[in-house]
């Protein structure tokens, strides 16, 4: 294996290129195996026939964002000091669809009163904002999104999680609900029914409300929480 793609240890017959996810691998027809890097003669003698060399390149781990890896002479299949078979390969590259996606800060209002949240579960208004994905690039066939919770997770299935830890009310988490008003399940993928793969900018309808958490009191304060929304582009 050439160093500048990368080194290994030990007896293997699979080799990663770099950090890149892909590794590359060589078959031999005649011997019906992957070749070894440090394959031992079994005697004295040792033939390989006219056969066909495979050299395979595969994705063997998740894959870097944007992959390059240059031209050049990948491996050197070998005998002592006898070149049998040199590989070299033209430049590969991988560069991973996305759209643009945003930060969001949700205005969630400051007029809310503890008599509004008497009741577990209670709820008082839902506020509408959108997650925006613009420019996306063609070649994606589907966008799929989750939301993933940055405070404690109250209810998974219902989407309620907990105040961040700077906030001072007590009693209260958040909800996340559809733009319909149905429950996000966090840490779900869930596909985004308007996508069309010849459009470039898309909106993501959400809601989020206040929720009365099960305690025994409520108390008023800063109430603010943290949602990340992962992206899987396809």
């Amino acid at each position: 294996m050439n160093p500048k793609f990368g080194s290994v240890t030990g007896a293997v017959h699979e080799f990663p290129i770099n950090k890149t996810g892909l590794s590359f691998r060589i078959w031999i027809d005649s011997l019906a195996r992957y070749e070894s890097n440090q394959f031992i003669l079994p005697g004295k003698k040792f033939v390989i026939s006219a056969t066909r060399l495979q050299l395979e390149i595969f994705k063997s781990s998740e894959l870097a964002p944007n992959i390059t890896v240059s031209g050049g002479l990948l491996a050197t299949l070998k005998s002592d000091n006898l070149d049998l078979m040199r590989f070299n390969i033209p430049p590969i590259y991988f560069k991973a669809r996305t759209c643009q996606a945003p930060s969001l800060a949700v205005a969630m209002g400051d007029d809310y009163q503890l008599h509004q949240f008497n009741d577990t579960g209670s709820v008082n208004r839902m506020v509408r904002f959108n997650i925006e994905l613009n420019n996306c690039e063609a070649g994606i066939q589907k966008i799929t999104y989750s939301l993933r919770a940055n405070t404690p997770i109250v209810d998974e299935a219902k989407g309620v999680v907990e105040l961040s830890g700077s906030s001072t009310a007590k009693g209260i988490g958040l909800q996340l609900l559809s733009g319909a008003g149905q429950p996000i399940s966090l840490n779900t993928d869930y596909i985004l029914q308007d996508f069309t793969p010849s459009g470039t900018n898309f909106k993501i309808p959400l809601q989020a409300s206040y929720y009365r958490l099960p305690v025994s009191k409520i108390k008023a304060g800063s109430a603010n929480a943290e949602i990340s929304f992962v992206v899987n582009y396809l």
